[in-house]
Formats: structure tokens, sequence, C-alpha cells
């Protein structure tokens, strides 16, 4: 269920005959918030932000049609949502809501966590509205989600949502699993909607703006100075000798260039001896799209995980960002400390500005 069931979906919300939207048509709407510096904090002055910890999970779209309702992810694919019981009246028909999915530490489960509206009920004004007014539409959405199946209607949560003024206040909800070396977000004070799962980071988001898709200029995600990482494509290729006892074996580390075409970063060779004898030549090629984080102490790329969920490797763009990103190396205190000077001054402000 790729591209038949999206062309579908998309004929449903937009009015338009699914024969004719290609394939060329289509990308994640989703945005993607950029990378955060320094120089963003000029961007705190003139406009109100909301402040979300930025969770470790799986980017997905939910899409609720009339019978079927899916998940949709960043490689276009769709996957349905089970156990799902519609009444003869179906709400909220037409509804995509932008969120992630991430693994509750307490309840031990996978939990779908909400923090944007693109469309309600076929309306697409929805993305127009200001942030907060989007936000007060998802809570009329969990209390109509009755005709929804166990799991979503057990597992459907809203994100915690943070002014700059309570930026202490969010950091003081992240705890560092000195074990694991994990950062844990765990609202304490909330007896329903508990949330606790592993954290990256944070994300800036504009209060009073619309819905922006792919890349907006004014949100930013920032993330632990041991984070910083960049998504590779690697190109693993190992060879046997013949007659010989020596396995080569050649890593490639490849991003995408203006052109989108692939560039080769770097290379990594390794021999290994082999004790067994060897009596054909053979030659084993994989590609798989790989995390890694940039140690400065050791001056080296480390690997975190795979991903699975993407089929593109980073831009060369996204490369240099990450690494002056690592190079400034902001610290969680001096977001603290800036945005706490900054609403000082704004208070003063107002208060000369009443006299």
């Amino acid at each position: 269920m790729r591209w038949e069931n999206i062309f579908g979906f998309l004929g449903l919300l937009t009015g338009l005959n699914q024969h004719k939207i290609c394939q060329n048509c289509l990308f994640f709407v989703g945005s993607m918030p950029k990378n955060f510096s320094r120089s963003k904090f000029t961007h705190f002055k003139f406009k109100d932000y909301f402040i979300l910890e930025k969770s470790d999970g799986v980017r997905y779209l939910i899409l609720i049609g009339r019978k079927k309702s899916f998940f949709l992810d960043r490689n276009l694919c769709l996957h349905k949502i089970p156990e799902i019981n519609f009444q003869k009246k179906v709400h909220n028909c037409g509804t995509i809501l932008d969120g992630e999915m991430s693994f509750n530490l307490v309840k031990q489960e996978y939990e779908y966590l909400i923090y944007d509206i693109i469309c309600f009920e076929g309306d697409w004004r929805v993305s127009t509205w200001d942030l907060n007014a989007r936000i007060n539409l998802i809570d009329r959405i969990k209390k109509k989600s009755s005709f929804l199946g166990n799991w979503l209607r057990n597992n459907i949560k809203k994100k915690d949502f943070f002014s700059k003024i309570n930026i202490k206040n969010l950091f003081q909800n992240i705890q560092k699993n000195f074990f694991s070396k994990d950062h844990i977000y765990v609202n304490q004070n909330r007896l329903e909607n508990l949330l606790c799962n592993k954290n990256d980071g944070l994300i800036f988001t504009l209060s009073k703006s619309i819905y922006f898709t792919k890349h907006p200029n004014f949100a930013f995600k920032w993330k632990y100075e041991e984070g910083n990482s960049v998504d590779f494509l690697t190109n693993f290729e190992k060879t046997k000798k013949l007659d010989q006892k020596i396995f080569f074996s050649k890593e490639n580390f490849f991003c995408k260039n203006i052109k989108k075409n692939l560039f080769n970063i770097f290379e990594k060779k390794k021999f290994l001896y082999n004790f067994s004898p060897v009596y054909k030549k053979a030659k084993t090629i994989s590609q798989t799209i790989e995390e890694y984080n940039f140690n400065p102490k050791k001056g080296k790329w480390s690997f975190s995980k795979k991903r699975p969920d993407k089929n593109n490797p980073n831009s060369i763009k996204v490369l240099l960002t990450t690494l002056e990103n690592v190079a400034e190396k902001i610290y969680k205190f001096e977001i603290i400390d800036r945005l706490i000077k900054q609403n000082i001054r704004e208070s003063r402000g107002k208060n000369f500005s009443l006299l």
C-alpha cells in the first residue's frame, strides 16, 4: 500500500481526480525544523515562541479517512491503523495530525505524541490558524476519539508546550541517566497524560504562525553537545581475495549535493586476516542509511543507529551546519540564561512604557 492509497486519500481531501496526481507531486508535508545556532537568538527578541522537548522517536502523520486510517512515514509509505470501529456517523474524517511515535518508559509501550494539526474534517483552513488555536483543536479531537480503536484512544497524547518564561521548568523535567547516558523527559507534575520518553533536544516553534511544510525559516531544533548527528548513506563492500587469507573491506559515506547526486564524504578501509582456507573470490555490497554522531574529542564519526525510516541521506548543507553546531557548543545553561535575561528586559520595557 504505497502510492495507490495516497492518491486516493489526496483525491478525497482535495477533490482532484487521483489520475491527475502523479508521484512527483508528492512529498512529506511535515515541517522539518532547522538546526539552532547562536545567531538564532535574535529571533526570540521580536517574536513569541513555544518550546517543546524533542522526543527520540519516529516521525509519522496520521491520515483519518472514511473507512480506514493510516500512518504516513517519511518514505510516503502507508501503514494501516488496526482496531478501528467506525460508526455510521464518522467524525474527524479527512483529518491529518502531525506527531511522532515514541516509547513510553513507564507504560513500556509505544504512543503517538501530537504536536500539530494540518487538516480537520477536510478543512485545510485550519493550517492557517495560529499555533494556539491549533493546540486547542487538538484537545477537541482527543475528546471525540471514541470511534477509534482501543490502541489509538489510549495511546494518543498531546505534547507539552512551554513558553519562553518556563524554559527552566522544561529542563527540570529532563533527567540524565548516567549509566546509559540517555536524557529522559518526564512530566512529573501530571496525574493524567504522563509522558516518559527518551529526549534528544528541544524544538522552538512560533506561537503565532501558520503551519509551514518542509523547512520553515522560524522553527529550530537544538540537540545536546553529544547528540549532533548526520544521516549518511553507507556503502559497505567486502572482498575475499583468491588463495589468500585476507579479507578486504571498504566503507564509503555519502551525502547529497546541490543537484541531489551522491557525494562521497570519506572512506574507511580495513584488512582482516582469516585463518580458514579461501578457495574462491567473493564480493558483497550493501547500502543502508545510518546515523553517525561526531565525537570532537576523538575527531571522528561514531555509529549511533540505523535509519530504516529514511531512504535518502542528509545533504552537504546539513553536514556543514551540524559541524558548525559541534564547533559552537551551545549548552543548555546558555539557553536558559539568555532566555531568562531577555524575558526580564521585555518585562522592564513594558513597565517603563506604562509610566
